[in-house]
């Protein structure tokens, strides 16, 4: 009876040890390196070759400037969310400096979080800025999709506004 327990205790510590190096390595930043080109004060490569960190200073990564901090970095090198650094064109409006922009492997914006309320296509959608504001997000060839009115005095709307009468692009 003493062994059976002992080899019990045995298996379970070397058990707990496996899922405790499995857990360290998969959530392992790198500090103050240099990953497919892109200088980062720390970042860590996700199962899927995802690359998410901070970068070190405003940096062009196929062909967006990105801002100085959080990113996330497809394998093939497109960033897929980031800060934009400075204004740039996305298909039909432009996207101004300090918008935490969503886009896909493609290249496509299909979500943005604007610093301040904006005209878009006619409309004024809210802003508010980083990665956890309120979205506006946009179909394949630009327009508008789906937006959050400003707040006025006070009063704020929960629920986002679509655009009626544009079928989603293929």
């Amino acid at each position: 009876m003493l062994f059976g327990n002992y080899r019990r205790n045995w298996i379970l510590f070397l058990l707990l040890q496996g899922a405790a190096f499995i857990l360290v390595g998969c959530f392992q930043w790198h500090y103050d390196m240099t990953e497919g080109g892109i200088a980062f004060d720390r970042v860590r490569v996700e199962e899927n070759g995802l690359l998410v960190g901070e970068l070190k200073e405003d940096t062009l990564i196929s062909g967006r400037l990105c801002k100085k901090g959080w990113i996330h970095v497809l394998s093939s090198g497109v960033p897929v969310a980031f800060t934009a650094a400075r204004d740039f064109n996305a298909w039909r409006f432009t996207i101004p400096a300090g918008t935490w922009v969503f886009q896909n492997g493609a290249g496509v914006v299909t979500v943005c979080a604007f610093p301040r309320d904006l005209e878009v296509q006619g409309y004024v959608c809210r802003g508010s800025g980083g990665p956890k504001g309120v979205q506006t997000a946009f179909y394949a060839d630009g327009s508008l999709k789906e937006f959050f009115l400003p707040a006025q005095r006070g009063l704020c709307a929960r629920r986002p506004s679509v655009c009626k009468g544009h079928p989603p692009s293929v």
